[in-house]
């Protein structure tokens, strides 16, 4: 089992997958947006995915 900060990290993506996941299952969103959500949301996790200095 990964510790540390990989942990955390491993944690935080699949917290984003079922994010995702519920929204596009809850037809939270218009389907025709759900591209440019999930792009967002991926950049956004990997540009805040840095080690903690």
């Amino acid at each position: 089992m990964p510790s540390g900060f990989f942990a955390t990290e491993n944690a935080a993506l699949i917290e984003l997958m079922y994010t995702i996941a519920s929204i596009i299952n809850g037809n939270i969103v218009e389907p025709e947006l759900l591209d440019a959500l999930v792009e967002t949301a991926v950049e956004q996790f990997l540009r805040g995915a840095g080690p903690l200095v």
